[in-house]
């Protein structure tokens, strides 16, 4: 399995951004139901943060983590929306995303 470091840019103004990261992200989820030929799937699951939980911060990445290592640090009760969301301008130039999302 692999993992994709993806950028989703929102207004700074946004009131409900986990909500709006779902409307941009949806249409590449793909849904074991969902018969969608015509579009590009490119991800079967995604959570804000994730395995580059703080990144965006400098806080420096934990991949050689046991089992319950990781389940403490990329659990989903653990990982917080506002330690993975930042202006645009001050992301760390070194942070370099695979992929973009805008809307």
């Amino acid at each position: 399995m692999s993992h994709f470091l993806t950028f989703v840019l929102v207004a700074p103004d946004e009131a409900d951004i986990e909500h709006r990261v779902n409307d941009l992200v949806d249409p590449y989820f793909d849904r074991e139901s969902a018969e969608r030929p015509e579009e590009q799937i490119k991800c079967d699951g995604f959570v804000i943060g994730g395995r580059y939980d703080r990144e965006i911060f400098g806080v420096a990445p934990m991949y050689n983590l046991t089992p319950p290592e990781f389940q403490k640090r990329y659990g989903l009760d653990v990982i917080k929306i506002e330690d993975n969301v930042r202006l645009a301008p001050d992301v760390p130039i070194e942070l370099i995303p695979y992929s973009i999302a805008a809307g």
